[in-house]
């Protein structure tokens, strides 16, 4: 989550993605930069106002006599811009900051625990190539899901137009089995072999609709 260098080895880091635990660590990035030392970038949840207490409360205790002043110069442009100046120019800034990674947040260690909820809903350690297959399974069945309630939708939807269109094409017998039977629904059912659903989609019509139902407008959305 930031540019902090991560110092743990790639066998390490192996390891973590084999078992599902173990730990990372991250350091500061640094330059040098006219005498002093620019430190561009911290660990992850490290503040640089924090890391400036630290330091400041070392030189307080007269740990950092080589160290002259601290400066926040953290801006827009640059939201990590900590400048640590020596005191002269012989100063081993190398050393100082091998000093301050071992003594400060400038250096931070991140446990790494992978417990997740798995597919059967119960917590447990996983590996990265667990966590992987059973992601790729509840995207592929998510993904399926959806597909099939859209499809179910759209073929429910023409099951209707095909009634629909029954009922342009015979249009003066549907009004009139409206109009004249007490049960109106077997009796389409009956007369033209409709589903109950699709006789129920004509009957929902009001018969002034109904006398305007378009050919080419069903046939088009199907």
């Amino acid at each position: 989550p930031t540019e902090a260098e991560i110092i743990t080895s790639r066998a390490e880091i192996r390891k973590i993605y084999e078992n599902g635990r173990g730990s990372v660590r991250m350091r500061a990035v640094w330059k040098k930069e006219d005498g002093a030392v620019v430190i561009s970038a911290l660990p992850h949840q490290v503040s640089g106002a924090r890391v400036l207490e630290q330091i400041a409360a070392q030189m307080r205790n007269k740990k950092l006599p080589m160290v002259d002043d601290l400066r926040d110069e953290s801006d827009h442009e640059n939201p990590t811009r900590l400048v640590i100046v020596p005191r002269s120019n012989r100063v081993d800034m190398d050393q100082v900051m091998n000093h301050l990674f071992a003594t400060t947040d400038l250096e931070k260690s991140y446990r790494i625990n992978l417990n997740m909820i798995g597919l059967d809903g119960r917590p447990a350690v996983k590996n990265l190539l667990e966590i992987l297959s059973e992601w790729l399974v509840f995207r592929r069945d998510t993904v399926r899901r959806r597909l099939n309630y859209r499809l179910e939708k759209v073929l429910k939807r023409l099951h209707i137009l095909e009634g629909l269109l029954v009922a342009f094409l015979n249009i003066d017998e549907v009004i009139e089995i409206i109009r004249n039977e007490d049960e109106p629904k077997p009796a389409l059912m009956s007369r033209f072999g409709l589903t109950e659903t699709q006789a129920e989609a004509i009957l929902e019509l009001k018969l002034r609709h109904l006398a305007k139902l378009e050919e080419m407008k069903i046939r088009g959305e199907q």
